[in-house]
């Protein structure tokens, strides 16, 4: 079993394997984004909202040093909007890589 914030990272490796780069280290996911923007896959506006999203809230959250315990609370609406916003994302990127649409 994967869990979220390892699904990104395997998520963004691996299409960046797909469109034929050589992806960063898998917990490198802001690298990984910024070589999509680079290669045209996302343009800045869309990477600026997922690095802010994605990576700065979403994945830097759940890489966090504190236990469990001891992060912040995050509201359930907040959560499951941002994962949402993941899951979009998989999907445009998955549709513009694999389908080529």
């Amino acid at each position: 079993m994967t869990d979220l914030r390892s699904s990104i990272e395997i998520f963004l490796v691996e299409i960046v394997k797909k469109i034929g780069e050589k992806p960063a280290p898998q917990d490198k996911v802001d690298t990984n984004l910024n070589i999509l923007r680079t290669n045209g896959y996302i343009d800045d506006r869309f990477f600026n909202l997922l690095h802010d999203v994605l990576y700065k809230w979403l994945w830097s959250y759940l890489c966090s040093n504190k236990g469990v315990h001891k992060r912040e609370k995050v509201n359930i609406y907040e959560a499951e909007f941002v994962i949402h916003i993941f899951e979009e994302f998989m999907d445009f990127l998955i549709k513009k890589v694999v389908y080529r649409i």
